[in-house]
């Protein structure tokens, strides 16, 4: 039972549900008056309610969230993460094409947002929240759960803009993009990072990470093994921070850890006097982190130098189009 000038409240199909009108006093004398206007909205829930039967965004660079909350449940098991994020609450999903900055926006000052990361609301692990917008990154293939709530104010209606990286998407060719093994010299692509695939027997595996400085860049890596020989080349409008050495100690021990994104190239070369550098090591991330070195003992500094790429080959340079 609820009372009140506005209610709101869910019901079943079939339900059958009694509404009383009450005088009310108006004015400066207490004069009973029935209420002359009533109105009735039967929203159903959004279909969204559920974190089992949320929308889907995919392949996308840009979309526009609409809904509402009105009718909007709680479930079991959603975490708690405070008072501005209560109440009901509806879910979006949005898996990413690609690597990049992702933002997720509302045209009001205040709309509690959250994301996560998982596979059910028992293993929800929490990226970011905010009261009007978000932002992460975001790593190619992996599914985002975009969580909206009704709050402490109770918005109803709402309209959220999602904003992705853009990129393109170039098919080619060992033989197109090698000829005669040269090293292809990509000039003129929109955008700030490159991204280098090869076809293999389970996907596309990305082999290799390149900044495009002053609109060029060239390819390190010959994925000779590709099958088919099948390439791509992705350009996102982004730019990744170049891979860096992390240290974790022990009590006997101190361990070099290689830290970037899946598919960075890089050079390491290592120093114990700052003085003399050891040749550099030509390194291709393939986890966002892996182990260098593990010294047992240490009796001294240690230092390393992170390149983010080398030149390429003594072979002669051919200057491509990005291919079509």
């Amino acid at each position: 039972m609820q009372h009140g000038v506005n209610l709101e409240f869910n019901v079943q199909a079939g339900e059958t549900i009694w509404i009383a009108l009450e005088l009310y006093d108006f004015g400066p004398f207490p004069i009973g008056m029935i209420p002359t206007d009533f109105n009735l909205d039967d929203t159903p829930i959004p279909t969204n309610d559920s974190f089992a039967s949320q929308l889907t965004i995919r392949d996308s660079s840009a979309a526009n969230l609409e809904g509402h909350l009105l009718g909007a449940t709680r479930e079991p098991g959603e975490p708690d993460l405070g008072p501005d994020f209560a109440g009901g609450s509806v879910w979006f999903h949005f898996v990413a094409a690609t690597f990049g900055s992702v933002g997720v926006g509302s045209e009001y000052d205040y709309l509690p947002l959250a994301v996560f990361t998982g596979n059910d609301l028992a293993s929800l692990h929490l990226v970011t929240k905010s009261v009007g917008s978000v932002y992460f990154f975001g790593e190619e293939g992996k599914t985002y759960h975009i969580a909206v709530y009704r709050g402490t104010r109770g918005k109803s209606g709402f309209g959220l803009k999602l904003v992705a990286p853009k990129y393109r998407l170039y098919e080619t060719t060992l033989d197109q993009l090698f000829p005669d093994l040269s090293v292809p010299h990509f000039y003129g692509l929109r955008g700030n990072t490159l991204l280098f695939y090869a076809k293999s027997a389970t996907g596309w595996d990305m082999v290799e990470t390149e900044p495009i400085v002053n609109y060029a860049t060239e390819l390190l890596i010959y994925p000779a093994d590709a099958v088919g020989g099948q390439l791509r080349v992705i350009t996102i409008d982004d730019t990744f921070p170049s891979p860096l050495v992390n240290f974790t100690t022990t009590a006997n021990s101190v361990t070099a850890n290689l830290a970037g994104y899946v598919g960075q190239t890089c050079a390491i070369s290592f120093s114990t006097d700052l003085t003399t550098w050891t040749a550099p090591e030509t390194i291709t991330l393939q986890t966002l982190a892996q182990t260098l070195k593990k010294y047992d003992r240490v009796d001294g500094a240690i230092f390393y130098r992170v390149t983010q790429s080398l030149p390429a080959t003594n072979a002669p340079l051919n200057e491509l189009e990005p291919p079509h």
